[in-house]
């Protein structure tokens, strides 16, 4: 699987008579150096799309972003690199022979680290291919104890940056945007101008206010992009008029302005509709191009479709501003098999997630811990009565997050059918998690009604200021803690391995070990596996680690 890399973004650079340049990149497991190792490699393609010549892979692990030139004549670089024991940001300008300017971040001391996430990120090119606009941390006074003894002598730089210092405030704390975006508290939106050699961060936007995936307008005339809402907690993401927004993405000619939005505070991964903002007509108010679909709708050719999920593509205008061209999950028909270890794999599209119309995703809401477990037995069943050669015997279950809630739902639920178990960071009890979780969300235990008394998270904007009654609060941390899988514990026989990550924000490491405790407890036969990462168990030695014993404990108790 390591000697296989996957495809992670491509390009097409130019068109011509004689074929298509593409520019593509990977990513590969490199088990050696315990990391991820990151290539792009060109391709020339035919008119019938053969290919006619490709290079050799260039590594690009260094490169954290980069962006090209309208007429590709200049490419910028985000380089991360270790100089002198110390990890340093740098932005490289490069032409089709050299490199021409390279700007060291650190040194220049405007701001903190950019910000790479695919959240917050943008790395954008001017249209006059002068200033390149990216988001960073915002630089904070330093800060020192209240009493701290100073050299007598002092030259007048150490006497400035003596004034710039905040003291008595190193401990304040700051909060930051959660699982996987630690160190991220206040972006700024900075420009750095190669013709001056300066960095600068915008100003007239609101400290309330976070910016994210910033574009230049046509003809350098401003910048739009996203703005989300981080008081009075990092949480929600939040437009003037109560929707969620991303992907801005402006056409070639920079009349149009198109994003994806819904309402705030919906269903995990909620259906979208595209929006379409027309510059030049006066209008104040955006045109809705596809709206929400709750079920499905037929398209051209009888063909169903299902609904806007994930992202847009960073370059999806045709180049006369009149098509946009994009994908998006429809179904989520997944079939995969583990054929080197005998197992065969049944993947769950269970009410409640993604690709079937925003009806579906919402149906979960006051239902978590039922009808998704209900639905994963009854997959388990149809596959059990179309592959009469799959023995009933055998059936290990494996998941993370909300699969791990489920496959400790359904060992306690149903403990004479599932013959093991693998549970990645679980969800084990809503009520005990959802106030330390990053997102103080009820995992869908509550209907929408409850929700929004509960003020939490789903399809109601959130507001911790909400009040709420003793009698209700009450009622619905009872209702948390009977959906979660804690309550079927008493009755799981089956073995189980628990993979857990102790820097998870989003399903804190503590869910896990209660599971592990409990099981213990009754003597079950159990492990854990406690990982120095965070909710995904995706960095190199972790992920590898991770998947190896898994495969091996479904193989010990089910062989």
């Amino acid at each position: 699987l390591a000697r296989n890399p996957s495809l992670s973004c491509a390009k097409i650079l130019r068109v011509t008579d004689n074929g298509i340049s593409i520019l593509s990149g990977w990513s590969q497991r490199n088990l050696e150096r315990k990391t991820n190792q990151k290539f792009c490699q060109n391709y020339i393609l035919d008119s019938k799309l053969q290919v006619q010549s490709e290079n050799f892979p260039i590594d690009v692990t260094t490169e954290l972003l980069s962006a090209s030139t309208e007429d590709e004549q200049r490419r910028a670089v985000l380089r991360q690199a270790v100089v002198e024991n110390s990890t340093k940001q740098f932005i490289e300008i490069w032409d089709k022979q050299r490199l021409v300017k390279n700007y060291d971040l650190t040194a220049l001391d405007v701001h903190g680290d950019v910000y790479t996430d695919s959240e917050f990120a943008s790395f954008e090119w001017s249209p006059d291919k002068t200033k390149i606009l990216y988001i960073a941390e915002k630089k904070l006074p330093k800060s020192e104890p209240f009493y701290k003894q100073k050299p007598l002598n002092k030259k007048d730089k150490e006497k400035k940056e003596e004034d710039e210092v905040s003291v008595g405030n190193e401990y304040i704390y700051k909060a930051h945007w959660g699982e996987q975006l630690i160190g991220k508290h206040r972006p700024v939106v900075a420009v750095l101008d190669t013709t001056s050699d300066t960095i600068s961060a915008l100003s007239g936007i609101p400290d309330e206010l976070s910016p994210a995936q910033v574009l230049w307008m046509k003809d350098n005339q401003g910048v739009v992009g996203v703005a989300w809402k981080h008081e009075p907690r990092h949480l929600e993401k939040l437009s003037s008029d109560g929707c969620a927004v991303r992907c801005p993405r402006l056409s070639p000619d920079g009349r149009y302005l198109i994003w994806l939005e819904r309402e705030a505070g919906g269903a995990h991964h909620n259906a979208h509709r595209l929006m379409h903002f027309d510059f030049e007509t006066g209008k104040q108010k955006a045109d809705t191009l596809v709206d929400i679909v709750s079920t499905n709708i037929a398209i051209k050719n009888t063909e169903q479709f299902y609904g806007l999920y994930g992202r847009l593509p960073r370059r999806c205008w045709s180049n006369d501003s009149q098509y946009i061209f994009l994908s998006t999950p429809q179904q989520n028909n997944i079939r995969s098999y583990i054929i080197d270890i005998s197992f065969a794999v049944v993947q769950v599209n269970y009410r409640g997630s993604t690709g079937m119309g925003s009806k579906n995703v919402e149906y979960l809401q006051g239902r978590v811990g039922d009808i998704d477990v209900k639905d994963c037995v009854t997959a388990t069943k149809e596959a059990l009565r179309r592959y009469p050669w799959l023995n009933p015997d055998e059936i290990g279950i494996s998941g993370g997050s909300h699969g791990g809630f489920l496959v400790t739902h359904l060992s306690g639920q149903y403990p004479d059918l599932y013959k093991v178990v693998v549970a990645r960071n679980p969800v084990i009890d809503i009520a005990a998690m959802f106030t330390i979780s990053d997102i103080p969300d009820c995992r869908n235990a509550l209907t929408k009604e409850e929700k929004i008394k509960c003020a939490a998270e789903v399809n109601y904007p959130f507001d911790e200021s909400t009040r709420v009654t003793e009698s209700d609060q009450v009622e619905m941390l009872v209702k948390m803690f009977k959906c979660s899988p804690i309550i079927h514990v008493g009755k799981v026989k089956a073995p189980t391995l628990l993979c857990i990550g102790s820097n998870d924000l989003r399903v804190p490491p503590s869910q896990g070990k209660l599971w592990y405790q409990r099981l213990k407890a009754k003597n079950v036969k159990t492990k854990m596996l406690l990982y120095e990462d965070n909710h995904p168990l995706a960095s190199g030695p972790v992920e590898i680690d991770n998947v190896i014993n898994a495969c091996l404990w479904l193989h010990e108790h089910i062989t």
